[in-house]
């Protein structure tokens, strides 16, 4: 039997499972974020930063948020309004992280000059996000005493952005409070008044979004439908919103239509927008996007690609599911749940197939079930002494993560030559001097115990005797067993 062998030339060979991004660092990465025309002037370059920071916040990208603002807090310092402004912000970005102590103590030192700062532009918002803070702090009467003081009816167009904050952060605790129909007038409110005052567009696209998820979980097809093209439009137009946001909204759009039946539309709907290359580092969105291909693919009766877009769903899913170091937060590890479950559910409904029942797809399905039973919802982060040092080190992480998901390795990904061989020896003849081989099979998994299935051996150019094979674990690994 003929096998297919990979030549991998160099110098040595390692079977290490990587993901690399390389190129910006994080200082360039955020000065890319900072609006460019306000910085020129040193008088403006306060309100920039803040305004930057908050377009990351409000792209689900709070951690690089709240980096954004160290140096711009150093530099307010002698201003009490500035400061308060900035270290409000950075506060209700620990806050949405889940670092409700590090928010807390933040919120303690500027809270008296955060309530008095003007209505308009930030003070709605940062007297909104504090709200939020007191919800998920347990005082929801003083989260609603203040979320109303937040919300005002619109006086002139100065005031759009403010009133717009009000509303839709009034929205989400109505989400939080279980009422659907009451959220979702006041996310439809904040959508269309920073639309009507040409307001900036991550907040229009967060909104809209927000606006057409509440409607689709009402019912109200037809206008969550417009919602979400109105998001993607505003998300596209944001340079933070369309490198992550406006993915994850047309993921969701698609998974709306084909709800529906509208599968050509929910093809173009992802087709709009350009895939993220393979081995992205946001492995959630990796999974939902091949979740609803997969949909798409049965819709089609394509069953070849139907499977292979499963699998893919199933392993992006379930090594978010099991990676203890993947920093979610708490809204992220809901929706990882449910779309592992509903990728669970699709696969078992499909695998009563004949012609798409495939034991390693079965196995997949089963590990993804497992894994999202044992799955534990991220927690609000606090404590002191060691806890704090380990929240600290998963704010860097999460900042880490942050970035590669905003900026991915973009680069051409180079393909190691390979070569068809008969055996080993005719693979060890065409390997070029200097080089060395690696050759890996595969074996039937007839015990089923979950024990390593693969096994690799390392081949030397024009090598005569070869030396036993390693097993490799679940993540590329050599082990220590040696097989015949």
């Amino acid at each position: 039997m003929r096998a297919t062998m990979r030549v991998k030339l160099s110098a040595c060979f390692a079977f290490v499972g990587l993901l690399c991004v390389v190129g910006a660092t994080m200082s360039q990465v955020l000065e890319a974020i900072v609006r460019k025309d306000l910085l020129p002037n040193t008088n403006t370059s306060l309100p920039a930063a803040a305004d930057s920071a908050l377009r990351c916040s409000m792209s689900g990208l709070n951690a690089m948020g709240s980096s954004l603002l160290h140096a711009p807090i150093r530099s307010a310092r002698g201003s009490k309004e500035m400061e308060a402004l900035l270290v409000g912000l950075q506060a209700s970005m620990y806050s949405e992280l889940g670092m409700v102590d590090r928010a807390e103590a933040l919120y303690g030192t500027h809270q008296a000059e955060l309530l008095r700062l003007p209505y308009a532009p930030y003070g709605a918002c940062l007297r909104a996000h504090l709200a939020l803070h007191h919800h998920r702090m347990g005082r929801r009467e003083a989260a609603f005493n203040l979320i109303t003081a937040a919300v005002r009816p619109l006086a002139d167009k100065d005031q759009c952005r403010a009133v717009a904050m009000g509303r839709y952060h009034l929205g989400v605790l109505m989400c939080w409070e279980g009422n659907d129909n009451e959220a979702v007038e006041h996310f439809g409110s904040a959508a269309h008044t920073i639309e009507e005052g040409n307001g900036n567009d991550a907040d229009a696209a967060c909104y809209w979004a927000a606006y057409a998820e509440t409607l689709a979980r009402l019912g109200r097809i037809e206008e969550a439908d417009r919602a979400w093209r109105r998001a993607y439009t505003h998300a596209l137009v944001d340079p933070v919103s369309r490198r992550r946001f406006a993915r994850q909204i047309a993921i969701q759009h698609a998974d709306q239509l084909l709800c529906t039946g509208e599968s050509a539309r929910a093809a173009d709907c992802l087709r709009a927008y350009t895939p993220a290359p393979r081995g992205h580092a946001d492995v959630l969105l990796t999974g939902m996007q091949e979740f609803v291909e997969a949909r798409l693919a049965l819709e089609k009766q394509d069953e070849r690609s139907a499977r292979h877009h499963l699998r893919a769903a199933l392993w992006s899913l379930h090594r978010a599911l099991t990676d203890e170091g993947l920093p979610l937060t708490r809204r992220e590890g809901l929706l990882l749940r449910d779309q592992a479950r509903r990728a669970v559910d699709l696969t078992f409904s499909t695998l009563q197939r004949d012609t798409l029942r495939q034991p390693e797809l079965e196995r997949a399905a089963w590990d993804t079930h497992l894994a999202e039973l044992a799955f534990r919802l991220p927690t609000l982060q606090r404590g002191d002494g060691a806890v704090a040092m380990a929240n600290l080190s998963w704010l860097e992480d999460r900042t880490e993560w942050e970035r590669r998901s905003f900026d991915p390795d973009l680069r051409p990904k180079k393909r190691e030559p390979w070569t068809p061989a008969s055996d080993l020896r005719a693979f060890a003849s065409q390997l070029p001097d200097g080089s060395r081989g690696i050759v890996i099979r595969r074996f039937a998994d007839v015990r089923g115990d979950r024990a390593p299935c693969y096994a690799a051996i390392s081949v030397a150019p024009k090598q005569s005797v070869f030396p036993r094979m390693l097993w490799l674990d679940g993540d590329g690994v050599l082990e220590n067993e040696i097989v015949p």
